[in-house]
């Protein structure tokens, strides 16, 4: 039977990250989390290192690697929230944990407004590119409009970390950051923006939906590659996956119960996502990597065609990706010849980055 150390740590699943990505800032709370808060045009790789490097942590690393990998969400997540939170300071020096009730993260778009500030109710559709161009629509003001902590990508409840001591444990969300990297305090967190959505990075939903989207996406490119897991597999790797939302501060019960439970929710989900110019800016910003390392940028045509591709149609309508029998044809070749390659590979090769960056968690997060 296997489990979630057997699929996370498959290098493959990288080709899912725009995938996952854009399912998760397509949901308004979480995107404009992100836009507000982080930089995808000049820093494009620290979401992904933040992410690989919890996830990989959860599959494979130590309690202590799960334990920094925590604080540092935690930290990262701090500011990330509309309207600002008050701060205050505990008598260790941390900010207290936010208390009571939150007011639910909303998932609904702002209006659009023209130079004017008038309502836009008609939208006229863009004109379709080639994805070997960017093929992502453009926005002009550029969402991210401050360097910030690494993204919103596994939004939490307001409760404390898991194992928060009485005494203000640095796990704590809304703990000051002092180890720099990950938790870089966002040039916005202060700032309030009335017109955009509710959203709290310690908001439970939104951390069940960022996790969701990881899961899934996983599994979609696991099986795209290997065939579908058997029952037993995959109701236990499921399961294990919840450790995503768990491990910060999603309740276990709000995980979905079993994988039917879980498709419910999916496509329920699906039905409320929305995309607006702010968010497609950062699509944008995500799918170019125009300050990406040169390899990165190099392999950005077929990264552009598979996040598309396994995009489900709903949401490439939403992000106005243009798509065709010819683009679907091209991605039908790269499986047929690109997976039988992977799986040839050694297992040493396939799993390098899970073990890179293992060994740099104690380094780049302690």
């Amino acid at each position: 039977m296997l489990r979630l150390a057997d699929i996370a740590p498959e290098s493959v699943l990288l080709a899912g990250a725009g995938r996952a990505i854009l399912l998760q800032i397509a949901y308004p709370a979480i995107g404009y989390g992100v836009a507000r808060h982080s930089d995808f045009a000049n820093r494009p790789m620290d979401r992904l290192n933040a992410t690989l490097s919890y996830i990989y942590a959860l599959a494979s690393g130590s309690d202590d690697d799960v334990r920094l990998m925590r604080r540092a969400v935690n930290r990262a997540h701090a500011g990330v929230r509309n309207p600002p939170r008050p701060t205050s300071s505990s008598a260790s020096g941390g900010a207290d944990a936010p208390e009571g009730r939150m007011e639910p993260s909303s998932n609904a778009p702002p209006p659009e407004t023209n130079a004017a500030g008038d309502v836009d109710v008609v939208r006229g559709p863009r004109v379709a590119g080639d994805l070997d161009d960017a093929d992502v629509a453009r926005d002009p003001h550029a969402a991210g409009d401050a360097q910030g902590a690494h993204d919103a990508d596994a939004a939490g409840d307001a409760q404390g970390a898991h194992d928060a001591d009485a005494a203000g444990d640095a796990d704590a969300p809304g703990a000051p950051d002092t180890a720099g990297d990950v938790g870089v305090a966002s040039a916005t967190a202060g700032t309030a923006h009335p017109n955009d959505p509710l959203y709290d990075a310690y908001d439970p939903h939104l951390q069940l939906w960022v996790a969701a989207t990881l899961y899934d996406t996983a599994l979609t490119v696991y099986q795209t590659v290997y065939g579908p897991l058997d029952e037993a597999s995959a109701d236990h790797v499921y399961l294990e996956y919840a450790r995503l939302g768990t491990t910060l501060q999603m309740p276990a019960e709000l995980w979905p119960a079993d994988r039917a439970a879980f498709r419910a929710y999916w496509n329920e989900t699906l039905a409320t996502l929305r995309v607006d110019d702010t968010i497609r800016g950062v699509a944008d910003a995500l799918l170019r990597a125009e300050k990406a390392p040169l390899p990165i940028r190099m392999a950005m045509p077929v990264a552009r065609l598979v996040t598309v591709a396994l995009l489900p149609e709903s949401v490439r309508r939403e992000y106005r990706f243009a798509w065709s029998p010819r683009r679907d044809r091209k991605f039908v070749r790269l499986v047929r010849f690109g997976a039988p390659v992977y799986r040839m590979l050694p297992r040493p090769l396939r799993r390098w980055p899970q073990r890179h960056y293992v060994s740099r968690i104690r380094t780049d997060y302690a």
